[in-house]
């Protein structure tokens, strides 16, 4: 029941965020009106926003030893993709990339990989929901007790509703779009229950 909860409120809220783009570009003056609008931020959204960082690459050959509660894990779960990585889009409010009076609420982080790049799980724990989102692609949800880790913009998916998946696990493919470069980027969240929490916090530096 609550998964299906956070499913509706991740589609209203895309929906919502659509609707107030919308809205903002007719308010724009007429030069600013042409450019798209796209949900995915653009190359330069890191440098508008100075949360570029530089690419940080995963060790593969190191699992950390997170037993227990999600919760006593603060801070050292491991980042939910393989290899090379770095975050493009930030938590909370930002500037939209190419409308300057548009400001958009990201309920998780933007983190692009080299083309080919996995989804990986944070944490051990049971998949609770697999559905498709406009703007999103395939999306899965884990749940860790009252704890959820959303996996977005994935093209594939390696595990199916009510698997069992231990840390480091892959979940799926992430969409590269061939639209924007090929670019690679999955969107992350993790809530606690409906509570939309700041995954950077939770991530091993």
């Amino acid at each position: 029941e609550e998964e299906q909860r956070s499913q509706a409120e991740i589609e209203a809220e895309h929906k919502k965020q659509q609707e107030q783009e919308q809205k903002k570009i007719k308010e724009q003056k007429p030069q600013e009106q042409s450019k798209s609008v796209e949900e995915k931020p653009k190359q330069d959204v890191t440098k508008e926003n100075n949360q570029q960082q530089e690419k940080v690459t995963v060790p593969t050959n190191t699992t950390p030893l997170l037993t227990g509660n999600i919760e006593n894990s603060k801070g050292q779960l491991p980042f939910p993709v393989s290899g090379d990585y770095r975050i493009v889009r930030g938590f909370g409010i930002q500037r939209h990339p190419d409308l300057k009076y548009v400001k958009t609420n990201n309920g998780g982080i933007d983190i692009e990989v080299p083309e080919g790049g996995m989804a990986r799980a944070v944490f051990a724990g049971k998949v609770s929901a697999i559905f498709h989102q406009p703007g999103f692609n395939n999306i899965v949800m884990v749940r860790h007790g009252s704890y959820i880790t959303i996996y977005a913009n994935l093209s594939s998916i390696n595990v199916k509703k009510g698997d069992e998946v231990k840390i480091n696990q892959t979940i799926g493919q992430i969409y590269s779009d061939p639209d924007d470069n090929h670019r690679s980027i999955l969107h992350f969240e993790i809530r606690k229950e409906r509570e939309k929490l700041n995954p950077e916090l939770w991530l091993k530096k």
